[in-house]
């Protein structure tokens, strides 16, 4: 099991194994986001459904195909990442990436400082492991601005 450290500074989530560099996340707004990873970047974008879409040089890699009666994220249209998803689990704290057994693979949760995250299974890639938190962070804040709505 391994954990990364995610602390933020503004729009910008800068993500650690131990203290060193692992990704970084950088908000545009509260959809969009440049994800930075191994020297490539990726971007999300969202399709005609307004589900998330992550593209690397224009090209789609997924789709997070939101549930919208749980709030989850179906991993779709990925020839790699087919049967994962990304959700929360009753009773539990974080958000979780977990594959068609319903194993959890990634695990991340809001610490005081950022957010702390756990790998279960060190076969996800990195390209997963960022894509989770990015979907973490972009649910909690949607959940936030619904609160402040209301």
């Amino acid at each position: 099991m391994k954990t990364l450290q995610v602390t933020s500074k503004d729009n910008t989530f800068k993500i650690y194994v131990a203290d060193e560099p692992f990704g970084e996340i950088i908000f545009e707004n509260t959809t969009h986001a440049e994800l930075k990873l191994e020297n490539k970047s990726y971007h999300t974008s969202t399709n005609e459904n307004k589900d998330i879409v992550l593209n690397e040089n224009n090209k789609s890699l997924f789709t997070f195909k939101f549930d919208k009666l749980w709030g989850g994220a179906e991993i779709i249209n990925s020839e790699n990442y087919e049967g994962l998803e990304i959700k929360g689990r009753w009773f539990k704290i974080g958000t979780r990436l977990i594959d068609e057994n319903d194993n959890d693979l990634v695990v991340v949760v809001n610490e005081k400082k950022g957010y702390l995250v756990t790998i279960n299974d060190e076969a996800v890639s990195p390209l997963m492991i960022i894509s989770t938190i990015y979907y973490h962070i972009y649910a909690s804040r949607m959940k936030l601005l619904s609160v402040i709505i209301q």
